[in-house]
């Protein structure tokens, strides 16, 4: 009977009015409501594919912690469908993931999935509104690297494993 009430509170979360993404944007929000609330977006010339959408809308130069950030808001069918941030120049991507983690432990509580490298880190957050991802790959023999905070839905899928 407990885990029927569990699985009910999730599933209201999860199909709520408006689950926010970043900084007051929701999910399936217009380009023009994204620009309303946050008048400092510009519009792409060329949109950024991603594997959840495309983004022609983005925040430039945002400081974070002391360190600028690029905001790309990514839509699939003209919907908000994620919102991805990341660094504008290359970084000590060890520090910056261990920065950002302990601030979005301390806004989110402990993280649902962790695994930290020197080259590869990730960590998860599967909330009820949301799912959050922070991860870098730095792979310093082919002078590659990667890093990240993503906004998106939440896991149904992943949410049910719980």
């Amino acid at each position: 009977m407990k885990r029927f009430f569990v699985v009910l509170f999730l599933i209201i979360g999860v199909l709520g009015f408006s689950q926010e993404l970043w900084n007051g944007t929701t999910l399936g929000m217009a380009k023009e409501d994204i620009l309303q609330i946050l008048p400092s977006c510009v519009e792409l010339d060329k949109p950024v594919k991603y594997t959840d959408g495309e983004s022609n809308l983005a925040l430039n130069n945002l400081e974070i912690i002391g360190d600028k950030f690029n905001v790309n808001f990514i839509f699939s069918d003209n919907k908000l469908n994620a919102v991805l941030i990341s660094p504008v120049k290359k970084v000590n991507l060890q520090q910056l993931f261990q920065k950002l983690l302990g601030m979005l432990r301390y806004k989110y509580g402990n993280e649902t999935f962790l695994v930290t490298d020197r080259e590869v880190s990730a960590a998860k957050w599967l909330l009820s509104s949301k799912t959050i991802e922070l991860n870098y790959i730095a792979i310093s023999g082919i002078d590659f690297s990667s890093f990240g905070i993503h906004y998106s839905k939440p896991s149904i899928e992943e949410l049910n494993k719980l």
